[in-house]
């Protein structure tokens, strides 16, 4: 699973599958799925947006950014789906996180 972690730790801004993934942890899909929750308690995706979000929230606080050009550099190819994810993850909206914390 160090390669796992590994893969996943070096290459979060970028499109990871599922398939890849698994391949690198020689797995099938399925049993992957089933032991990285089992292991860490969460799905993939989670652990990936996870990773992403607290990119992000580095991001938000070092640098004035436009907040849909973090959302990009961190991994989420649509703005949408990063504000959906980080209101669910902090509670508050990337904005209000950027004006509450500086």
């Amino acid at each position: 699973m160090q390669n796992v972690f590994g893969h996943i730790h070096a290459h979060f801004r970028d499109e990871l599958t599922l398939h890849k993934i698994a391949d690198i942890a020689c797995m099938n899909e399925a049993s992957f799925c089933r032991y990285f929750k089992k292991n860490t308690g969460r799905t993939l995706t989670e652990y990936v947006n996870d990773l992403r979000i607290n990119h992000a929230c580095q991001l938000l606080l070092e640098t004035t950014n436009p907040i849909a050009e973090i959302a990009e550099d961190v991994g989420f190819n649509s703005f949408t789906n990063f504000n959906r994810c980080f209101t669910t993850r902090k509670k508050v909206s990337p904005r209000t996180f950027r004006k509450v914390v500086i």
